[in-house]
């Protein structure tokens, strides 16, 4: 069954979990990084978004920049980290909380004012410059003001890079479970318990750019490759199940 909870989707049985979500928090924080031009590169952070952003640079002073850059690293990681602990295995009846709930201000979801960056006022002061546009990017108004009608494939093609990623979700819904399948085949036995949390970034490179036991962070592309993301899944699931 597909369970549809904000920006999450979730693919189980009784004995696993497999969540996949857009991440809208993550996306926020690479837009302020690329709509300021942070130049923050390295292991585990991911390469520029795509669709480009708005360039934001001549809206903040050099040397805030420059602060926010160096502040940068650490409100990624956090989110990060917020994320990972979504992908924990929770014991048997204990609700599963959203990365909202886990990363709380930190991951930067108190827009448009940031008082969780109080303390980092460069980064704030960027964060606030970039919130409106970084929802036009993420998730614009409706055409017209109304939503359209599913395709022919059940896809609603929201607008903005959100809408592209809810469809090439769709696109393999049945993705994990046809994989976990496969596995439970090879083992001649049911999944262990387990849980993973997938977020999908709109990134290009690389293509898995955060991996641990019960977490990952992948590339739009990996997941729009049918066999890569399949072979991808088989790869990590397996040694869990």
């Amino acid at each position: 069954m597909l369970w549809y909870s904000g920006f999450m989707r979730m693919r189980s049985r009784p004995s696993w979990r497999v969540v996949q979500e857009e991440a809208q928090d993550l996306h926020l924080m690479l837009f302020v990084r690329d709509s300021f031009a942070l130049g923050v590169a390295g292991e585990g952070i991911p390469g520029p978004l795509a669709p480009a952003v708005t360039d934001l640079s001549g809206q903040v002073e050099e040397p805030v920049r420059g602060a926010a850059a160096m502040a940068w690293p650490d409100w990624w990681r956090a989110g990060v980290d917020a994320h990972r602990a979504t992908g924990d295995p929770q014991p048997p009846g204990v609700p599963i909380a959203g990365p909202h709930r886990l990363s709380g201000l930190l991951a930067g979801l108190d827009g448009p004012g940031f008082e969780s960056l109080s303390d980092v006022p460069a980064l704030r002061e960027a964060a606030r410059a970039a919130y409106h546009p970084f929802c036009e990017w993420w998730s614009p108004p409706w055409p017209d003001g109304a939503p359209v009608q599913p395709d022919r494939e059940g896809r609603l093609e929201y607008p903005g890079v959100r809408g592209q990623l809810i469809d090439l979700l769709h696109l393999h819904r049945l993705t994990v479970n046809e994989v976990v399948a496969r596995i439970e085949r090879e083992l001649g036995r049911t999944a262990e318990p387990f849980a993973f949390h997938i977020d999908i970034l709109a990134v290009t490179e690389p293509r898995v750019p955060a991996h641990d036991e019960h977490h990952a962070a992948v590339s739009a592309p990996l997941v729009a490759d049918e066999t890569g993301f399949r072979d991808w899944l088989y790869a990590t699931l397996r040694p869990i199940a």
